[in-house]
Order: structure tokens, then sequence, then C-alpha cells
């Protein structure tokens, strides 16, 4: 399954770190295949000690495999979730934990994750559009069947007059 995927998501966590499963997959993806920088960081625990912006200290990390300290010279795509895990925010509501879930799509899609607002948009104008088209259907249903039962009515009234006559 790595050797046909594009991108690896690494959920950066102590537990993580220290499976033997997950670094032998580290291993194969930045190793064998060379894919260090299509490796995707999503920080939800434990610590990942960052020199400035551009790498990490791997004597003072718990949440990444050491085994990363030969393969990553400077920080791949990497989301910190850990506040977010913690307040229970994880939801599309949240604007910060949105504005990273769009950073891990738009990387993903090889997009800008400012395009994913205009999607967004014209996605819910869609849904807008869709919900007054079927609300004005039900509408003409109902006056259409308003006017069926007034015509019935009045056919059953005349034939109930004529039948009395």
């Amino acid at each position: 399954g790595l050797r046909d995927s594009e991108y690896l998501i690494f959920i950066a966590e102590k537990a993580s770190a220290d499976s033997d499963w997950c670094r032998d997959e580290l291993e194969y993806w930045c190793g064998e295949l060379g894919r260090k920088k299509n490796l995707i960081i999503v920080h939800i625990d434990d610590a990942i000690d960052m020199n400035g912006t551009t790498s990490i200290n791997f004597d003072l990390t718990t949440a990444l495999p050491s085994l990363l300290k030969k393969y990553l010279k400077d920080v791949p795509l990497y989301v910190d979730l850990r506040d977010k895990v913690i307040e229970g925010a994880l939801e599309l509501q949240n604007l910060n934990y949105k504005h990273k879930i769009k950073s891990i799509a738009a990387r993903l899609r090889n997009k800008n994750p400012e395009d994913f607002d205009d999607f967004e948009i014209q996605t819910h104008l869609r849904n807008i559009r869709l919900r007054n088209l079927t609300i004005g259907m039900l509408v003409t249903m109902l006056a259409v069947a308003g006017v069926a039962t007034k015509i019935a009515n009045d056919n059953a009234h005349k034939a109930q007059a004529e039948l009395n006559e």
C-alpha cells in the first residue's frame, strides 16, 4: 500500500514513535521509497521540539521516532493538533481546526488551502439553490393538491346535488 501511495500521514505521539510497525513503515517510506517530502506529520500528543521552524531537535522529541533524524533535514508538512485534541475541538466549525485540516487536504490535492474556501462557498450556494428548489417544488405540489381537492369537493357536491334531484 505504501508503494502505491503518494503521501504518508504520520500521527505523531509517543505510542506511534515507539511502535515497531510505524518505524518500519517510516523507514520504508523515507528510505527505500525516498518520499520524505511527501510525509505529513500530524502532531496529537507528546513533544516535538522545533529548532525555529526549519528543523527538529530529536534529542528533546518524544512524538517522532529517532530514525527520522537521518531523513528529515527540514520539516515536512507539520500540523499541530495537540490543543484541539485536548479541547475536544476536533470539529470543522472550529475555524482553527478547519484551517489545519485544509492545509492537509490542500497538500494531498496539490492545491492552495485558499482554493478550498472557493469550493466551500460554491458548495454552500449550490446547497441553498437545491434547498430553495425543493421548497418551491413542495409549495407547488401543495398548491396543485389544494386545487385538485377543491375541484374534487365541488364535483362531489354537484354529484350529490344531482343525486338528490
